[in-house]
């Protein structure tokens, strides 16, 4: 299912028939989603239907033993090692496979949405047998939380305790105009980001893959290299945000309120607030099942020195979360390292500020200097994950860099020549291109620049739609309120997105 039948044929017609069968009755509008959203997963992806299918059967067993009162540690521990196997199958012996072998027909691809709903399934062992959700427990609620289609394929992961006290309410009672009316909205305005502010990125940094994987001879400009090394940055950032933003609409439509995935990270101050604001939903997990855990039994280490004990007990704890987030993100030895890099920076900073007394000078200083050390790290680690396999990154960018200005430059700085900067055009690899990207030169400084304003100078969705409480600096503020003329505006902006809608847009895990 391409990215345009998924947001423009199957979400459409889902809401039609939901909101005509609950007209009628509310509770079968329950099991028409249900069964809507198991034959979804099943037509996408059988593999992925199957395995979560068993892993489904075997945590409500388990779930159903602990309220019974057999071993919760024990079976909450075997149920973490089965749910864990399949990830840990086709994320690294599938894929260890296929870097020895270099066989493609041996690697069998990673089940779509299997990185999410594994996690998923962990939660619910933990959650559904406290106190709080035992009256919501049973079969058919399970089930929903389990294949419910909106964050199936690409999250935010939702925790079971997060939504299954929703499930029950927005089949009984009215949902809100309002709700609908917002999920609308802001599930355009995710549209909006990803066709007019992140496809046309991408397809101009493509551009120039298409070009150095055709003609390893081609060296590229010193404005290309950032364009391409800005770029991804600013695509990635727009991609992740546009879906976090259509999953939230979309689930809003239907009553219910998902995790904010998404809180403006490239304004962040440090690797921890970084960390913090970007994919949100997964960071609260590691925070809850696996940095409170580790740290709540390390501190029952036998240490004397309470102080040196905690401070151990955090940092192990925190080196402990990176490494599984790397290792969650991407099987590659690069996101480990990445990570654990990552990890060394936050405990070292949280170390020096609680050892090391600096004046307010020095303080701001540190703050500065953080945030451009932060925002070049941001750029590698972008840089490295979106560029393709098949392109040599160092070559591309460490080999005879030169500059490149507009031809009509040539007759005013002609005396610039002698050193290395040249008058081709400010992309000089147009030449080698048979098709014209959308944004050509000028344009393409343009919008990216726009985009980069867009990012620091203006408040995010979840700020806007006032779905999340930030202090983050925007220089513009900007609250949506339902009426007919911001109505009329979203309808605008949905038609000129369909008009650029590229039918070769795909879901940002499956890239």
């Amino acid at each position: 299912m391409s990215f345009i039948q998924y947001y423009l044929v199957f979400f459409p017609i889902l809401i039609l028939l939901f909101y005509s069968v609950r007209f009628f009755t509310k509770k079968l509008s329950k099991y028409i989603i249900l069964l809507v959203s198991i034959f979804f997963l099943l037509y996408l992806d059988s593999l992925s239907f199957y395995i979560l299918c068993i892993l489904c059967l075997i945590n409500y067993l388990f779930i159903k033993l602990i309220i019974k009162g057999f071993n919760k540690n024990i079976l909450r521990s075997l149920g973490i090692i089965i749910n864990l196997l399949p990830l840990f199958y086709y994320k690294y012996i599938n894929s260890y496979v296929l870097i020895e072998t270099n066989d493609t027909n041996m690697f069998l691809g990673i089940p779509l949405g299997l990185s999410f709903y594994v996690l998923q399934q962990i939660t619910a062992l933990f959650d559904a047998t406290k106190k709080e959700n035992l009256d919501k427990f049973n079969f058919i609620n399970y089930l929903f939380f389990s294949f419910f289609f909106i964050y199936i394929i690409s999250g935010p992961l939702t925790p079971y305790k997060k939504v299954i006290k929703q499930f029950d309410c927005i089949f009984k009672y009215k949902i809100s105009i309002e709700n609908i009316t917002i999920g609308l909205s802001l599930f355009i305005l995710g549209f909006a980001k990803k066709t007019i502010l992140a496809d046309p990125i991408k397809e101009r940094i493509d551009s120039f893959y298409l070009v150095a994987n055709s003609h390893s001879e081609v060296q590229f400009s010193i404005i290309e290299l950032f364009y391409i090394a800005w770029g991804n940055t600013v695509e990635f950032y727009f991609s992740f945000s546009a879906f976090s933003d259509m999953a939230i609409g979309m689930a809003l439509c239907f009553g219910i309120i998902l995790p904010i995935n998404f809180n403006s990270p490239l304004k962040t101050k440090t690797p921890m607030e970084y960390i913090s604001s970007w994919h949100m939903s997964f960071m609260s997990f590691v925070r809850e099942y696996i940095f409170q855990p580790s740290f709540m039994l390390l501190k029952k280490l036998p240490i004397k020195n309470l102080e040196f004990k905690y401070t151990f007990a955090w940092s192990i704890s925190v080196f402990l979360t990176f490494f599984l987030t790397g290792a969650w993100h991407a099987p590659v030895q690069t996101s480990i390292l990445i990570s654990t890099f990552v990890a060394i920076i936050m405990v070292s900073i949280e170390l020096l500020k609680r050892f090391i007394s600096l004046p307010n000078t020095f303080n701001n200083l540190a703050n500065f200097l953080s945030r451009i050390l932060l925002l070049f790290m941001i750029i590698i680690t972008s840089t490295y994950f979106r560029t393709p396999d098949n392109i040599d990154i160092e070559n591309l960018f460490f080999n005879n860099i030169y500059l490149s200005l507009p031809n009509s430059f040539s007759e005013i700085l002609y005396f610039l020549k002698p050193y290395n900067i040249y008058f081709e055009g400010i992309f000089p690899s147009n030449k080698y291109l048979e098709i014209a990207p959308l944004l050509w030169e000028g344009r393409a400084i343009l919008h990216i620049f726009i985009c980069t304003i867009i990012i620091f100078l203006f408040p995010n969705t979840m700020e806007i739609f006032n779905l999340v409480d930030s202090n983050k600096y925007s220089l513009f503020k900007i609250k949506w309120q339902n009426n007919i003329k911001n109505a009329i505006l979203i309808g605008i902006l949905f038609t000129f997105c369909l008009l650029l809608l590229d039918n070769n847009s795909g879901f940002i895990y499956g890239q």
